[in-house]
Protein backbone atom coordinates (compact mmCIF):
# COMPACT_ATOMS: atom_id res chain seq x y z
CA UNK A 1 0.00 0.00 0.00
CA UNK A 2 0.93 3.46 -0.35
CA UNK A 3 3.09 5.27 2.46
CA UNK A 4 0.08 7.41 4.37
CA UNK A 5 2.55 9.52 6.33
CA UNK A 6 6.85 9.68 6.05
CA UNK A 7 8.12 7.07 8.24
CA UNK A 8 10.83 9.38 9.78
CA UNK A 9 13.24 12.54 10.13
CA UNK A 10 14.87 11.91 6.77
CA UNK A 11 11.85 11.18 4.53
CA UNK A 12 9.91 14.03 6.48
CA UNK A 13 12.78 16.12 5.18
CA UNK A 14 12.54 14.47 1.49
CA UNK A 15 9.16 14.64 0.93
CA UNK A 16 9.27 18.79 2.14
CA UNK A 17 12.59 19.09 0.22
CA UNK A 18 11.47 17.99 -3.11
CA UNK A 19 8.10 18.97 -3.14
CA UNK A 20 9.14 22.52 -2.88
CA UNK A 21 11.32 21.97 -5.76
CA UNK A 22 8.95 20.30 -7.81
CA UNK A 23 6.37 23.02 -7.08
CA UNK A 24 8.87 26.07 -8.05
CA UNK A 25 11.12 24.57 -10.60
CA UNK A 26 14.07 25.97 -9.75
CA UNK A 27 15.36 27.03 -6.82
CA UNK A 28 18.36 28.33 -4.64
CA UNK A 29 19.45 26.42 -1.47
CA UNK A 30 19.36 29.49 0.48
CA UNK A 31 15.63 29.62 -0.29
CA UNK A 32 14.67 26.15 0.75
CA UNK A 33 16.52 27.00 3.80
CA UNK A 34 14.73 30.23 4.36
CA UNK A 35 10.94 28.15 3.34
CA UNK A 36 11.42 25.37 5.09
CA UNK A 37 13.21 26.76 8.35
CA UNK A 38 16.23 24.34 7.78
CA UNK A 39 19.69 25.16 8.31
CA UNK A 40 22.03 25.80 5.21
CA UNK A 41 24.76 23.49 6.31
CA UNK A 42 21.53 20.42 6.49
CA UNK A 43 20.11 21.88 3.16
CA UNK A 44 23.44 21.29 1.38
CA UNK A 45 24.03 17.94 2.35
CA UNK A 46 20.25 17.03 1.18
CA UNK A 47 20.64 18.77 -2.06
CA UNK A 48 24.03 17.16 -2.63
CA UNK A 49 22.62 14.00 -1.85
CA UNK A 50 19.87 14.20 -4.43
CA UNK A 51 22.54 15.46 -6.98
CA UNK A 52 24.51 12.39 -6.43
CA UNK A 53 21.56 9.89 -7.39
CA UNK A 54 21.05 12.32 -10.51
CA UNK A 55 17.49 13.48 -8.78
CA UNK A 56 18.17 17.29 -9.60
CA UNK A 57 20.29 19.48 -11.85
CA UNK A 58 21.77 22.57 -11.75
CA UNK A 59 19.32 24.71 -13.68
CA UNK A 60 21.10 27.99 -13.69
CA UNK A 61 21.49 31.08 -11.64
CA UNK A 62 19.25 33.24 -9.24
CA UNK A 63 19.66 37.58 -9.09
CA UNK A 64 22.75 38.26 -6.71
CA UNK A 65 21.72 41.16 -4.24
CA UNK A 66 25.65 41.57 -3.59
CA UNK A 67 28.75 38.93 -4.14
CA UNK A 68 28.17 35.51 -5.80
CA UNK A 69 25.20 34.76 -7.52
CA UNK A 70 23.26 31.61 -5.78
CA UNK A 71 23.09 28.96 -8.11
CA UNK A 72 19.45 27.57 -8.63
CA UNK A 73 18.52 23.29 -8.56
CA UNK A 74 15.73 22.27 -10.41
CA UNK A 75 14.28 18.23 -10.63
CA UNK A 76 16.14 16.08 -13.08
CA UNK A 77 12.71 15.23 -15.43
CA UNK A 78 15.47 12.91 -17.55
CA UNK A 79 16.07 10.35 -14.49
CA UNK A 80 12.99 8.45 -14.18
CA UNK A 81 8.94 8.26 -14.51
CA UNK A 82 6.12 6.99 -12.34
CA UNK A 83 3.54 4.40 -14.09
CA UNK A 84 -0.12 4.95 -12.54
CA UNK A 85 -2.67 2.24 -13.36
CA UNK A 86 -6.58 2.64 -12.41
CA UNK A 87 -8.32 -0.70 -12.65
CA UNK A 88 -12.16 0.09 -13.58
CA UNK A 89 -14.63 -2.09 -14.23
CA UNK A 90 -14.96 -2.83 -17.89
CA UNK A 91 -11.89 -0.38 -18.23
CA UNK A 92 -8.13 -0.44 -18.03
CA UNK A 93 -6.30 3.15 -17.70
CA UNK A 94 -2.75 4.37 -17.47
CA UNK A 95 -0.65 7.17 -17.35
CA UNK A 96 3.23 7.94 -16.92
CA UNK A 97 4.63 11.12 -15.22
CA UNK A 98 8.15 12.22 -14.97
CA UNK A 99 9.05 13.64 -11.17
CA UNK A 100 7.85 17.15 -11.59
CA UNK A 101 4.79 15.30 -11.87
CA UNK A 102 4.11 16.23 -15.45
CA UNK A 103 2.13 13.69 -17.66
CA UNK A 104 4.17 12.29 -20.17
CA UNK A 105 1.56 9.49 -21.62
CA UNK A 106 -1.85 8.30 -21.32
CA UNK A 107 -3.34 4.94 -22.20
CA UNK A 108 -6.55 3.33 -22.34
CA UNK A 109 -8.24 -0.10 -23.43
CA UNK A 110 -11.66 -1.87 -22.95
CA UNK A 111 -11.69 -5.88 -21.59
CA UNK A 112 -15.03 -7.68 -20.52
CA UNK A 113 -16.61 -7.10 -17.56
CA UNK A 114 -16.92 -10.49 -16.75
CA UNK A 115 -12.98 -11.69 -17.51
CA UNK A 116 -9.67 -11.07 -15.24
CA UNK A 117 -8.00 -7.57 -16.42
CA UNK A 118 -4.69 -8.81 -15.67
CA UNK A 119 -5.32 -10.87 -19.17
CA UNK A 120 -5.55 -7.64 -20.59
CA UNK A 121 -3.10 -5.56 -19.31
CA UNK A 122 -0.04 -6.28 -21.18
CA UNK A 123 -1.83 -5.15 -24.37
CA UNK A 124 -2.21 -1.08 -22.09
CA UNK A 125 1.41 -1.51 -21.25
CA UNK A 126 2.24 -2.16 -24.94
CA UNK A 127 0.33 1.01 -25.96
CA UNK A 128 2.27 3.09 -23.22
CA UNK A 129 5.33 2.50 -22.70
CA UNK A 130 6.64 3.06 -26.79
CA UNK A 131 6.01 7.29 -25.94
CA UNK A 132 8.96 9.94 -26.04
CA UNK A 133 11.55 9.74 -23.11
CA UNK A 134 8.88 6.60 -21.37
CA UNK A 135 10.58 3.31 -22.02
CA UNK A 136 10.30 0.07 -19.67
CA UNK A 137 13.91 1.15 -18.58
CA UNK A 138 12.51 4.58 -17.34
CA UNK A 139 9.54 3.44 -15.25
CA UNK A 140 11.23 3.74 -11.43
CA UNK A 141 8.16 3.02 -9.38
CA UNK A 142 4.31 2.01 -10.30
CA UNK A 143 1.43 2.77 -8.23
CA UNK A 144 -2.16 0.95 -8.78
CA UNK A 145 -5.47 2.06 -8.47
CA UNK A 146 -8.60 -0.20 -7.97
CA UNK A 147 -12.62 0.42 -7.96
CA UNK A 148 -14.38 -1.18 -5.69
CA UNK A 149 -17.11 -1.94 -8.31
CA UNK A 150 -14.78 -4.49 -10.38
CA UNK A 151 -15.09 -8.04 -10.06
CA UNK A 152 -13.36 -9.26 -7.84
CA UNK A 153 -11.41 -6.02 -6.73
CA UNK A 154 -8.70 -7.87 -4.36
CA UNK A 155 -8.09 -10.67 -6.93
CA UNK A 156 -7.83 -8.71 -9.66
CA UNK A 157 -5.32 -5.91 -8.39
CA UNK A 158 -2.93 -8.23 -6.95
CA UNK A 159 -3.21 -9.91 -10.44
CA UNK A 160 -2.40 -6.77 -12.03
CA UNK A 161 0.32 -6.03 -9.52
CA UNK A 162 2.40 -9.30 -10.57
CA UNK A 163 1.72 -8.21 -14.42
CA UNK A 164 3.18 -4.86 -13.67
CA UNK A 165 6.65 -6.21 -11.76
CA UNK A 166 7.03 -8.54 -14.23
CA UNK A 167 7.38 -6.87 -16.67
CA UNK A 168 8.57 -3.85 -15.51
CA UNK A 169 11.24 -5.48 -12.93
CA UNK A 170 10.40 -2.92 -9.89
CA UNK A 171 7.73 -2.93 -7.35
CA UNK A 172 3.96 -1.79 -7.52
CA UNK A 173 2.23 -0.29 -4.86
CA UNK A 174 -1.36 0.02 -4.79
CA UNK A 175 -4.29 1.88 -3.35
CA UNK A 176 -8.39 2.84 -3.27
CA UNK A 177 -9.84 5.05 -6.24
CA UNK A 178 -10.95 7.51 -3.64
CA UNK A 179 -6.98 8.05 -2.41
CA UNK A 180 -5.73 8.30 -6.06
CA UNK A 181 -8.22 10.71 -6.87
CA UNK A 182 -7.80 12.99 -4.10
CA UNK A 183 -4.10 13.33 -5.25
CA UNK A 184 -4.98 13.69 -8.70
CA UNK A 185 -6.93 16.86 -7.11
CA UNK A 186 -4.27 17.76 -4.95
CA UNK A 187 -1.92 18.14 -8.18
CA UNK A 188 -4.15 19.32 -11.06
CA UNK A 189 -6.41 21.02 -9.41
CA UNK A 190 -5.45 24.67 -9.96
CA UNK A 191 -8.08 25.48 -6.48
CA UNK A 192 -5.60 23.43 -4.32
CA UNK A 193 -3.01 25.11 -4.96
CA UNK A 194 -1.01 26.91 -1.73
CA UNK A 195 -3.72 24.97 0.54
CA UNK A 196 -2.83 23.44 3.40
CA UNK A 197 -5.40 21.24 3.78
CA UNK A 198 -7.75 19.61 1.13
CA UNK A 199 -10.75 17.60 2.44
CA UNK A 200 -11.72 15.17 -1.12
CA UNK A 201 -15.59 13.71 -0.96
CA UNK A 202 -15.89 10.67 -3.48
CA UNK A 203 -19.81 10.76 -3.00
CA UNK A 204 -20.37 7.84 -5.33
CA UNK A 205 -18.25 5.72 -2.86
CA UNK A 206 -19.21 7.40 -0.16
CA UNK A 207 -15.51 8.34 0.72
CA UNK A 208 -13.71 10.83 2.42
CA UNK A 209 -9.65 11.66 2.22
CA UNK A 210 -7.89 14.59 4.22
CA UNK A 211 -4.82 15.79 2.47
CA UNK A 212 -2.59 17.76 4.90
CA UNK A 213 0.20 19.19 2.93
CA UNK A 214 1.27 15.83 1.24
CA UNK A 215 0.24 13.29 4.44
CA UNK A 216 -2.82 11.66 4.02
CA UNK A 217 -5.43 10.63 6.70
CA UNK A 218 -8.31 7.95 5.74
CA UNK A 219 -11.27 6.04 7.30
CA UNK A 220 -8.40 3.20 7.90
CA UNK A 221 -6.06 5.33 10.41
CA UNK A 222 -6.06 3.52 13.89
CA UNK A 223 -6.67 7.67 15.29
CA UNK A 224 -10.23 7.34 15.76
CA UNK A 225 -10.92 10.95 15.20
CA UNK A 226 -10.01 9.84 11.14
CA UNK A 227 -12.10 6.95 11.71
CA UNK A 228 -14.80 9.08 10.40
CA UNK A 229 -14.27 9.81 7.31
CA UNK A 230 -15.67 6.41 6.53
CA UNK A 231 -18.92 5.71 3.72
CA UNK A 232 -22.30 6.85 3.56
CA UNK A 233 -24.92 5.12 4.96
CA UNK A 234 -27.53 3.33 2.49
CA UNK A 235 -29.74 6.58 2.71
CA UNK A 236 -27.20 8.02 -0.31
CA UNK A 237 -28.20 6.53 -2.37
CA UNK A 238 -30.63 8.31 -4.93
CA UNK A 239 -31.15 5.61 -7.58
CA UNK A 240 -32.71 3.36 -5.16
CA UNK A 241 -35.00 6.04 -4.36
CA UNK A 242 -35.61 6.95 -7.87
CA UNK A 243 -36.23 2.85 -8.46
CA UNK A 244 -39.39 2.93 -6.00
CA UNK A 245 -40.77 6.11 -7.61
CA UNK A 246 -40.36 5.11 -11.30
CA UNK A 247 -42.37 2.02 -10.32
CA UNK A 248 -44.97 4.17 -8.67
CA UNK A 249 -45.49 6.29 -12.19
CA UNK A 250 -43.15 9.11 -11.31
CA UNK A 251 -40.46 10.64 -13.12
CA UNK A 252 -40.75 9.98 -16.71
CA UNK A 253 -38.21 11.78 -18.35
CA UNK A 254 -35.64 9.63 -15.91
CA UNK A 255 -37.56 6.53 -17.78
CA UNK A 256 -36.90 8.30 -21.08
CA UNK A 257 -33.74 8.57 -20.89
CA UNK A 258 -32.61 5.47 -18.73
CA UNK A 259 -34.23 3.03 -21.34
CA UNK A 260 -35.17 0.17 -19.46
CA UNK A 261 -37.69 1.49 -16.80
CA UNK A 262 -36.87 1.45 -13.32
CA UNK A 263 -34.14 -1.38 -13.81
CA UNK A 264 -32.47 1.22 -15.70
CA UNK A 265 -32.05 3.81 -13.28
CA UNK A 266 -28.41 5.18 -11.86
CA UNK A 267 -27.43 8.11 -10.64
CA UNK A 268 -25.94 8.71 -14.02
CA UNK A 269 -29.25 8.83 -15.46
CA UNK A 270 -31.63 10.58 -12.76
CA UNK A 271 -28.41 13.50 -12.86
CA UNK A 272 -29.02 13.50 -16.83
CA UNK A 273 -32.89 13.56 -15.85
CA UNK A 274 -32.22 16.54 -14.04
CA UNK A 275 -30.50 18.58 -16.43
CA UNK A 276 -33.46 17.78 -18.56
CA UNK A 277 -35.93 19.72 -16.18
CA UNK A 278 -37.70 16.17 -14.64
CA UNK A 279 -38.96 17.38 -11.63
CA UNK A 280 -38.38 13.90 -9.65
CA UNK A 281 -34.77 13.75 -10.55
CA UNK A 282 -34.29 17.54 -9.01
CA UNK A 283 -35.58 17.03 -5.75
CA UNK A 284 -33.72 13.91 -5.41
CA UNK A 285 -30.26 15.38 -6.18
CA UNK A 286 -31.17 18.32 -4.02
CA UNK A 287 -32.24 15.92 -0.88
CA UNK A 288 -28.54 14.38 -1.74
CA UNK A 289 -27.23 17.88 -1.33
CA UNK A 290 -29.16 18.62 1.62
CA UNK A 291 -27.63 15.48 3.29
CA UNK A 292 -24.12 15.52 2.00
CA UNK A 293 -24.25 18.73 3.54
CA UNK A 294 -24.78 17.76 7.01
CA UNK A 295 -22.16 15.24 6.21
CA UNK A 296 -19.82 17.50 5.46
CA UNK A 297 -20.17 20.11 7.93
CA UNK A 298 -19.74 17.40 10.84
CA UNK A 299 -15.96 17.30 8.86
CA UNK A 300 -15.43 20.59 8.74
CA UNK A 301 -16.43 21.57 12.03
CA UNK A 302 -13.66 18.32 13.48
CA UNK A 303 -11.00 18.49 11.02
CA UNK A 304 -10.82 22.20 9.67
CA UNK A 305 -10.12 21.70 5.96
CA UNK A 306 -10.58 25.24 3.58
CA UNK A 307 -10.93 23.52 0.57
CA UNK A 308 -13.44 20.51 0.26
CA UNK A 309 -13.79 19.04 -3.00
CA UNK A 310 -16.29 16.93 -4.52
CA UNK A 311 -15.94 14.16 -7.06
CA UNK A 312 -17.95 10.44 -7.84
CA UNK A 313 -20.35 12.08 -10.47
CA UNK A 314 -22.93 13.29 -8.84
CA UNK A 315 -21.09 17.14 -9.44
CA UNK A 316 -21.91 16.98 -13.02
CA UNK A 317 -25.62 18.02 -11.46
CA UNK A 318 -24.32 21.50 -10.84
CA UNK A 319 -26.07 24.18 -8.79
CA UNK A 320 -28.55 21.64 -8.36
CA UNK A 321 -26.67 19.81 -6.28
CA UNK A 322 -24.39 21.96 -4.42
CA UNK A 323 -26.78 24.90 -4.15
CA UNK A 324 -28.54 22.77 -1.29
CA UNK A 325 -25.21 21.16 -0.31
CA UNK A 326 -23.77 24.67 0.60
CA UNK A 327 -26.87 25.85 2.23
CA UNK A 328 -26.74 23.07 4.08
CA UNK A 329 -23.17 23.49 5.16
CA UNK A 330 -23.43 26.81 6.39
CA UNK A 331 -26.62 26.12 8.53
CA UNK A 332 -24.31 23.16 10.80
CA UNK A 333 -20.67 24.43 10.10
CA UNK A 334 -19.19 26.22 12.91
CA UNK A 335 -19.04 29.68 12.92
CA UNK A 336 -15.82 30.26 13.14
CA UNK A 337 -15.26 28.48 9.81
CA UNK A 338 -18.08 29.72 7.80
CA UNK A 339 -15.75 32.28 5.72
CA UNK A 340 -13.31 30.04 5.13
CA UNK A 341 -14.67 27.41 3.62
CA UNK A 342 -14.56 26.81 -0.18
CA UNK A 343 -16.55 23.91 -1.81
CA UNK A 344 -16.05 23.40 -5.77
CA UNK A 345 -16.50 20.16 -7.93
CA UNK A 346 -13.26 17.51 -9.22
CA UNK A 347 -11.89 18.69 -11.90
CA UNK A 348 -9.47 16.13 -12.74
CA UNK A 349 -10.97 14.44 -15.62
CA UNK A 350 -11.32 10.55 -16.49
CA UNK A 351 -7.60 9.52 -16.10
CA UNK A 352 -7.76 11.55 -12.55
CA UNK A 353 -7.34 7.55 -11.17
CA UNK A 354 -3.68 6.82 -12.85
CA UNK A 355 -2.57 10.36 -13.06
CA UNK A 356 -3.18 10.01 -8.91
CA UNK A 357 -1.46 6.58 -8.72
CA UNK A 358 1.29 7.86 -10.89
CA UNK A 359 1.21 11.22 -8.32
CA UNK A 360 1.52 9.04 -5.35
CA UNK A 361 4.36 6.47 -6.90
CA UNK A 362 6.17 9.56 -7.58
CA UNK A 363 5.31 10.37 -3.97
CA UNK A 364 6.83 7.35 -3.06
CA UNK A 365 10.38 8.18 -4.86
CA UNK A 366 10.62 11.58 -2.69
CA UNK A 367 9.99 9.72 0.31
CA UNK A 368 12.73 6.82 -0.51
CA UNK A 369 15.41 9.99 -1.96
Amino acid sequence: MFTPHPLNDRSKKNLAFLDLIRRNKSISRSEIAKLTDTTMVTISNYINSYMKKDLLIESGYDISSGGRRPELVGLNNEWGAGLGIEIGEGTLRATTVNISMDTLSEAAMDYPKDKNPADYVNGLFEKIVPKPNNSKNSIKKIGISVSESVKNPEEACLSIKKAAEKSFNISAITGRETLCRAFAEKILNHEAHGTEKILYINNDKGEGILLKDFEYFDAREKSAGYAYLKPWPPAFSIAEKAKTSVREGVGTKIVDISGGGADGVSNETIIDAAIAGDELATELIATAGLLVGVRIAYLINIFEPTLIIIGGGIERAGDIFFKPLKKSVQQFVADKMTDKIKIIPQAAGIFACSKGAGFLAIREIFLEA
